[in-house]
């Protein structure tokens, strides 16, 4: 909800009327709390169950929801979250330039597509806001899934492969569409997949969350390298938020200790 307020806050158009802008908080609202309270019942369904039979996969984001936001092991999740962050976009962008390199159309160019963000910094700051809280509901649905398929079959390996069996269906139509070589689609969604899993099953709720909505950042908002491009201070700000994030999880994880070792 606080997400959402907050997007609404920077990107609505406010004018000096009391009752348009309680129209407008309204209307935005309707389906904010619907989204808050699906994300509240997906949590009561997701904890006990996990606690009980994989309490390591939410001890970060349980530390983190205690106000233990500078605890080492949160730091450590950050961390990790935001290079699995990295990580994916880096695929996507070697999805999106190599079927040309090798000779064959490119795919459908959906990287990087939001051009609204480009609008200006208030934009983008409520795209940003956004796609971290889309991030959220993302990672809490697939450890939902997970938990459930662990609960369901019992064992861990089953319940691994049950989860790379969904997901290959789920993904399979991105294959289909993209327009680029299926074999590249299929390889490419293949190594996704495997990453996805590994983040879940391996790192647990926090590591996901981060994962999905830093990875959104960067899979979303148009980025360029030339600092004097007009686009130059909407790629600025997302970098900025990204790194902010990752040296935070960086100073997080040393517990205190010097941030470089000793010289």
């Amino acid at each position: 909800m606080a997400g959402y307020a907050a997007s609404w806050v920077i990107s609505a158009h406010h004018v000096p009327d009391v009752q348009q802008e309680i129209n407008s908080f309204s209307r935005t609202f309707g389906g904010v709390l619907m989204s808050a309270g699906m994300l509240w019942v997906i949590y009561l369904a997701l904890e006990p169950s996990v606690r009980r039979f994989w309490p390591d996969g939410i001890l970060g984001w349980t530390r983190l929801m205690s106000g233990y936001v500078r605890d080492p092991r949160v730091g450590r999740d950050v961390l990790i979250g935001c290079a699995i962050a990295v990580w994916l976009p880096l695929q996507e962008t070697l999805f999106n330039v190599l079927p040309p390199i090798l000779g064959f159309p490119g795919p459908i160019p959906y990287f990087q597509g939001n051009v609204n963000a480009l609008n200006d910094v208030s934009t983008e700051l409520s795209v940003i806001v956004e796609v971290i809280v889309n991030g959220l509901f993302i990672a809490m649905f697939a450890v939902l899934a997970y938990a459930l398929l662990r609960l369901a079959l019992r064992r861990t390996a089953v319940a691994i492969a049950a989860a790379v069996v969904l997901l290959a269906i789920v993904q399979a139509p991105q294959v289909l569409t993209s327009g680029a070589p299926w074999w590249i689609g299929a390889i490419f969604q293949g190594m996704v997949i495997a990453v996805i899993t590994t983040m879940v099953v391996r790192y647990g709720l926090l590591v996901t969350a981060v994962a999905a909505g830093a990875g959104n950042i960067l899979d979303t908002i148009p980025l360029t390298a030339s600092l004097s491009h007009w686009s130059a201070t909407t790629s600025n700000l997302a970098i900025a938020v990204i790194l902010g994030l990752t040296l935070f999880g960086f100073y997080a994880s040393r517990a205190g200790q010097p941030l470089f070792g000793r010289a």
